[in-house]
């Protein structure tokens, strides 16, 4: 009768153990691979700054940015790809990206990005000022 009881509370405490596993699996942040295309125009960026902030379930995204980070490029030394591996949980975001060229002048741009764990590519190229 005792290994009936003790049988049943590890079954009882392994099902709870899994259903607590299953509903917080998709919030832990992953890694995901972002890359951001500059293509030719990577010779006139000399830095990219980029943010994400996970969009909120009433249309508009939440007061703060989850994750930022800035590249610096000297001398016209931009890839044509810049590669970021953001640490996030699934789900919808806004993804900020600051492009700063060699003559000062500022683009900013967003776009919206849904993550899985896996490769995003994102090609600005074309709309970055030289």
């Amino acid at each position: 009768m005792d290994h009936a009881r003790r049988r049943i509370a590890l079954l009882v405490l392994a099902c709870t153990a899994g259903a607590v596993y299953l509903t917080l699996a998709p919030h832990w942040p992953k890694d995901n691979v972002v890359h951001i295309v500059l293509g030719s125009a990577a010779t006139s960026v000399e830095e990219v700054r980029v943010s994400y902030a996970p969009v909120a379930k009433h249309a508009g995204m939440v007061e703060d940015w989850t994750r930022e980070a800035a590249f610096r490029f000297p001398d016209g030394s931009a890839p044509r790809i810049v590669t970021h591996e953001p640490r996030l949980a699934d789900g919808d975001y806004v993804v900020e990206i600051e492009i700063l060229s060699r003559s000062h002048h500022s683009t900013l741009l967003e776009r919206r990005v849904t993550f899985h764990g896996d490769t995003t590519s994102l090609d600005i190229s074309g709309s970055i000022d030289r």
